[in-house]
């Protein structure tokens, strides 16, 4: 099975399509023991975007690269998309935090 996401980091704990996912499609990836993992989707996800493949609770840590892109602004379950809906991104906290100098 061809894979249509990926794990860019063993610590991550989201992946990235590689093209559009439509609800009822599996994610395929690899993990990084080299074993293929099949993920369903909660909802279908824009193309080059995060997918869990965790449950990551609230005020949890995101994890893309192995490093931190944010928080959890909701509890987030395993196969939901991931962004602004969701998320609070490091980026998005340092700018307001210049927004309030």
């Amino acid at each position: 099975m061809k894979n249509n996401a990926m794990l860019i980091h063993e610590k991550d704990n989201v992946i990235v399509v590689l093209e559009a996912i439509e609800k009822n499609q599996n994610i395929v990836y690899t993990n990084s023991r080299g074993k293929q993992i099949m993920l369903s989707p909660l909802q279908s996800i824009p193309i080059y975007h995060k997918v869990s493949i965790c449950p990551i609770h609230k005020n949890e840590v995101v994890l893309k690269y192995g490093e931190r892109i944010g928080w959890a602004t909701q509890d987030i379950a395993k196969g939901e998309w991931v962004h602004t809906h969701n998320l609070s991104s490091i980026a998005n906290d340092l700018e307001r935090k210049d927004d309030a100098v």
